[in-house]
């Protein structure tokens, strides 16, 4: 083999062995099939990893897994359910019917809903010495106690969540005695709605609208619902601070009307009475009302 043959053999040799070489380099750097490329964690304070660089880790995961477990906290205690305060109403200088004849007059109902456990009370004091009062205390549908007395109290005592009452007030046979009616009953908005209640004018002043007193609970608006047709009169509605005098509301001369639907800013802790009348000489000897008052 001459000297020029060699050389062209040793030039092919030299190219195989570069084609060789740079195909064991590809083979150790390109991943092979499937392969995933490894990633290093950039070390966070301390030099352990940080959850940051995990790709795709919340921070929530990273924490839970990170930190370590805690003692779970004690459950909390059940809090005590908010006490209802209690209203009291008082409706004085209320005349009654006789109950004999049984055509002579009617029973005042006093009907009020309470809130919650708690008492009820109900307390007949006499003004007048005008013999003595039939008084019922009923819870819904059932009596729960009646007596015949001048001054008496009824007690009642109550675990429902609401409970609707009413008291009857009648005069004891003929008699027909001028009484001061007070309840007392848990409610966290009391009301107390007065059927048949009068409103026979300025010509009979025994039985001539409503006297309630009352005192709030937090500052806000007392309210008066009343009607008494089908006649319409004048009438005259007063609202008075008895405790500092401050606030008071006279509404004079209102109507002629059938019905009244007042409103009286009050104040938390003071003593109100609100009046209401018929301020005509009606001439009518009987003229029934239903009325409610509704405060804070």
């Amino acid at each position: 083999m001459t000297n020029q043959s060699w050389r062209y053999v040793a030039a092919a040799l030299a190219v195989v062995l570069a084609v060789l070489a740079g195909a064991t380099i590809a083979f150790v750097i390109a991943p092979g099939p499937g392969a995933s490329p490894s990633v290093v964690l950039p070390s966070g304070p301390g030099g352990s990893p940080s959850g940051s660089g995990i790709a795709g880790a919340s921070a929530s995961a990273t924490a839970s897994a990170s930190a370590p477990a805690s003692a779970s906290a004690p459950p909390s205690a059940t809090p005590s359910p908010t006490p209802v305060p209690v209203a009291q109403l008082t409706i004085t200088q209320l005349k009654l019917d006789p109950r004999v004849p049984s055509n002579a007059g009617v029973a005042r109902f006093f009907t009020f809903t309470s809130d919650g456990p708690g008492t009820i009370t109900a307390q007949l004091k006499a003004i007048s010495p005008m013999g003595t009062t039939h008084m019922c205390l009923r819870a819904g549908s059932k009596d729960i106690k009646c007596g015949d007395e001048a001054n008496m109290t009824i007690k009642a005592t109550t675990t429902s969540a609401r409970v609707v009452w009413r008291v009857s007030l009648e005069g004891t046979g003929m008699f027909t005695p001028t009484v001061e009616l007070t309840l007392t009953f848990p409610a966290a908005a009391p009301s107390v709605k007065i059927t048949h209640a009068r409103f026979d004018g300025t010509g009979a002043p025994d039985t001539n609208g409503i006297q309630a007193i009352f005192i709030p609970h937090a500052a806000g608006t007392a309210k008066v619902v009343a009607s008494w047709g089908p006649a319409a009169f004048k009438y005259s509605i007063k609202a008075t601070n008895q405790s500092s005098g401050t606030g008071n509301t006279s509404l004079t001369n209102q109507g002629p009307a059938t019905n009244t639907n007042k409103s009286f800013a009050v104040t938390a802790g003071e003593t109100w009475k609100i009046v209401l009348e018929n301020v005509q000489d009606t001439g009518t000897p009987v003229i029934d009302m239903t009325y409610t008052l509704s405060w804070p």
